[in-house]
């Protein structure tokens, strides 16, 4: 194996062409962000949390990573959330007990 060194995208990286044709994308669903993750298989919440202000502003960020997301910590994040939300639900509706505390030697109607 050779050795090499990793270089990371920079924004002059990102060719007119390819900002074009994405900002057509973003053009032609006419910047609604829902219809835009559907098209491009983004995830909403990722991109809602950096929303772009037009469409070459949105080429520029999918094409630099901005959009991409971790679909593991998406899928945790996701479930701690539904089972908050089970947790407050559920606790309304339970109700308070008393324990009844055994001596130890079984009662008449224990051993029925």
């Amino acid at each position: 194996l050779k050795r090499t060194t990793t270089k990371e995208r920079k924004l002059n990286d990102v060719s007119e062409e390819d900002v074009a044709m994405i900002a057509k994308v973003y053009d032609k669903h006419n910047g609604d962000l829902q219809a835009l993750c559907r098209a491009c298989g983004l995830n909403f919440k990722v991109v809602n949390e950096d929303q772009p202000e037009d469409g070459k502003d949105f080429a520029k960020k999918l094409l630099l990573g901005n959009y991409h997301c971790d679909m593991n910590e998406l899928s945790k994040s996701r479930l701690r959330e539904s089972l908050g939300e089970e947790l407050k639900r559920t606790a309304t509706s339970l109700k308070r007990t008393t324990t009844k505390e055994a001596s130890g030697a079984p009662t008449t109607e224990d051993l029925q």
